[in-house]
């Protein structure tokens, strides 16, 4: 199955954008949305986020700071205590990006590689060529930040208490308030599809 931006909010992302905010930021919101909303009868989904995307979320995630995010993240990520979200696991979350892509052209399977075009624009980017600039230098710099984080991961989830979930009043997918921030982005744009599923 292949759900895009624009068959469902009737847009593409650079519609969603308006110069303002990261791209990321909008882009997850959107994509974490699709995900759990066609995901919705299966135990797990299965994402291709590797070391290189969990380093760089790590790093992220501690200069912000955001702690509720990043004791969300790992092998096994999401909120797990309430069953209206499907759990995401991470098969790859302990390969380097290099070595999928290697692994991928060496064995024939047709993969798509290509960076977002918004990217540049991206923190998330200049996190990761902060990195890639380290793992030249001090090989197992990626590892040693996942090593270290999941070694504390458990220690801080205790500063985050567990908090009841909304439904969101427009399209009834999870919402921490009245409306989800889906809804919230997607519905700022004139020429946006109503998703509401409520009559």
């Amino acid at each position: 199955m292949v759900v895009s931006y624009k068959s469902e909010f009737g847009g593409e992302l650079g519609n969603y954008l308006n110069g303002k905010g990261s791209p990321c930021s909008v882009c997850g919101t959107l994509r974490r949305y699709l995900l759990n909303k066609y995901a919705k009868g299966y135990d797990k989904l299965c994402t291709g986020h590797n070391m290189d995307d969990e380093a760089q979320a790590i790093i992220m995630n501690f200069l912000k700071p955001n702690i509720e995010t990043m004791t969300k993240t790992g092998y096994k990520s999401g909120i797990t205590y309430n069953d209206i979200f499907v759990q995401r696991v991470k098969p790859f979350y302990f390969i380097k990006e290099k070595e999928i892509v290697t692994y991928a052209h060496l064995n024939n399977i047709p993969m798509g590689f290509d960076e977002c075009p918004h990217a540049v624009y991206s923190y998330r980017a200049k996190i990761r060529d902060l990195l890639n600039e380290y793992e030249a230098k001090y090989p197992g710099t990626k590892e040693n930040i996942i090593d270290f984080f999941l070694s504390i991961r458990e220690k801080i989830k205790h500063l985050i208490k567990e908090r009841d979930i909304n439904l969101c009043n427009y399209c009834g997918e999870p919402a921490k308030g009245e409306v989800c921030n889906t809804c919230k982005i997607v519905r700022t744009h004139s020429n946006f599809i109503n998703l509401s599923t409520k009559k």
